[in-house]
């Protein structure tokens, strides 16, 4: 049974049951009820293929991974963000393929593969930023797109990006170790492709103790990898300027464990003699000992609000919507410190 079937039972367009069948506001209402009873009757399941010819919608969504992926220090991360994004698209019944912004091989863009070959119907990118080939690509395309995670580099961009407030994050630690009564905070930074996101953890940790007329000097802000190996080497190569400190807080939870792990070998009892704050909130942090305290990066929401946006967009797609234009939405969400045992109150 296929769509055409169901438009000679119904006695009526494909084009009638198409719209139908997506909820279309083009059909009377008792048309609607009358298609849908049929097509619940006869076990019809909308094909993807089928509406692509008849609606152009696919009911894929495309997830665009960072091209690295692959590394464990990314991939931490980003997996459960990914594992949330499609629980988010697979409730609204979509399917979803996931690619990385190029191929490792040929280096071709999986962007312009994915939407000259109409796989999709919109694209999630979990990227900091476009480049201006891509983004006219895109919006030559007229192929709705949101960037998720990544706070954008300007807030006049011209596109969409819903984004987790890393600036926000690095504050509410600020905050929490100086009313907990530290004063000599170190930092453990990244100096990997993503450290625009760790600047922003910095300049909102420095805001805090700027606050409250303290200070985070030069020479306490280490820069490492993203990995726990760097994390540990950044304590051993600094463990003169470690042991004069009352707390560290680690710009992502594998650089907090590889820190941790140096520490305890120093002999340093966490949190007795230095309290030791990671962000991301892992599924690591819980199988610390201790228990890490984190910063949670609010994924949930991110996904849900990414996706219910995305959808936003599809629906306005029209055949003149290149002549139109709408205010770009850039929405920030704040994430929550985690508070466990190796930083208490």
């Amino acid at each position: 049974m296929n769509i055409k079937d169901i438009a000679k039972l119904a006695n009526t367009s494909i084009s009638t049951v198409s719209r139908s069948l997506n909820d279309s506001d083009l059909v009377a209402a008792s048309t609607k009820k009358r298609i849908l009873e049929i097509a619940k009757g006869v076990d019809f399941e909308f094909n993807a293929s089928a509406r692509g010819l008849v609606t152009r919608n696919t009911g894929t969504i495309g997830i665009i991974l960072p091209d690295e992926y692959d590394k464990f220090s990314t991939n931490l991360y980003h997996s459960t963000l990914h594992n949330d994004l499609r629980k988010s698209l697979e409730r609204a019944d979509k399917d979803l393929i996931v690619a990385f912004c190029h191929n490792r091989f040929s280096g071709k863009s999986n962007i312009h593969k994915l939407v000259t070959r109409k796989k999709v119907d919109g694209l999630i990118i979990i990227q900091p930023d476009l480049d201006k080939n891509t983004l006219a690509f895109l919006e030559e395309q007229q192929i709705p797109f949101v960037l998720t995670h990544y706070p954008p580099k300007s807030l006049n961009v011209n596109y969409d990006v819903i984004y987790t407030d890393q600036e926000h994050g690095g504050f509410i630690v600020g905050e929490h170790l100086v009313h907990a009564g530290y004063k000599k905070i170190v930092c453990i930074s990244s100096d990997t492709q993503f450290k625009e996101e760790f600047r922003w953890r910095e300049k909102g940790v420095r805001r805090a103790l700027t606050l409250h007329q303290m200070d985070l000097s030069t020479d306490s802000i280490l820069l490492a990898g993203g990995s726990f190996a760097s994390g540990y080497k950044a304590v051993q190569k600094n463990s003169s300027r470690i042991k004069q400190a009352d707390a560290v807080f680690a710009f992502n939870d594998l650089l907090a464990l590889g820190a941790m792990r140096a520490m305890q070998e120093m002999g340093i009892r966490i949190p007795d003699d230095i309290a030791l704050v990671g962000y991301d909130d892992t599924p690591l942090a819980e199988f610390a000992n201790p228990l890490l305290t984190s910063v949670h990066q609010p994924r949930e929401e991110l996904a849900l609000l990414t996706c219910e946006h995305l959808f936003e967009l599809i629906d306005k797609v029209t055949p003149d919507a290149k002549s139109k234009t709408r205010k770009k939405k850039i929405i920030g969400i704040q994430p929550r410190l985690i508070v466990r045992e190796s930083c208490p109150v």
